[in-house]
């Protein structure tokens, strides 16, 4: 699912007026509507399947709890990343503490807790080319998954992200070029 535009439709104001005055239903249409994205990036940031699941229902949960805090609904898809992004860095420095705790993992590559099987939306899970991409996306740092999930998996820009990730152009722009040069690096380290 690719969101145009920041994530406005016109049916998005009314969806979120409506949930400001109680209405549950227009939170669930909003819900449908942006969760399969929410999902991917969070998906790719935790690296398992079960953990994303937990991740998205927490943030919608937020979304919910919080919504009339939202200013301008116009952001809508830019607010319910951010909190989703948010969730999933808090769920995998989480997962990194309890590793640590119980003395680590026999992985030696960084403790790696990631579901190793997932795949890019949109692809047939035979896809080879795709889990090799998914595998090697799931070694960078959260931060780098993030920003390459959410500019080449999402179409968002980089001011949208930078929206998400809350921090500036730059360092939107920065975190990309890195992650592309860390994620050529794994994937030549995989082939070789």
């Amino acid at each position: 699912m690719v969101v145009k535009n920041g994530g406005f439709s016109e049916d998005d104001a009314v969806l979120i007026a409506k949930v400001k005055k109680g209405d549950t239903q227009a939170f669930e249409e909003l819900m449908l509507k942006y969760e399969d994205g929410v999902y991917n990036v969070v998906a790719g940031i935790v690296g398992s399947y079960h953990d994303a699941s937990d991740v998205v229902q927490e943030a919608f949960f937020k979304a919910y709890v919080n919504i009339r805090k939202l200013k301008g609904e116009k952001k809508f898809a830019a607010w319910v990343y951010t909190i989703a992004v948010n969730c999933a860095k808090n769920r995998y420095k989480q997962q990194k503490r309890e590793e640590k705790r119980d003395g680590g993992s026999e992985d030696s590559n960084a403790g790696s807790v990631r579901d190793d099987s997932m795949q890019v939306e949109g692809v047939a899970e035979n896809n080879e080319t795709t889990e090799f991409v998914a595998q090697s996306i799931g070694k960078l740092s959260p931060e780098h998954r993030a920003v390459l999930i959410l500019r080449h998996m999402q179409g968002m820009g980089y001011d949208e992200i930078a929206k998400v990730m809350k921090c500036s152009l730059g360092t939107v722009k920065s975190r990309i070029a890195r992650a592309r040069e860390s994620l050529a690096v794994v994937i030549r380290d995989k082939i070789n």
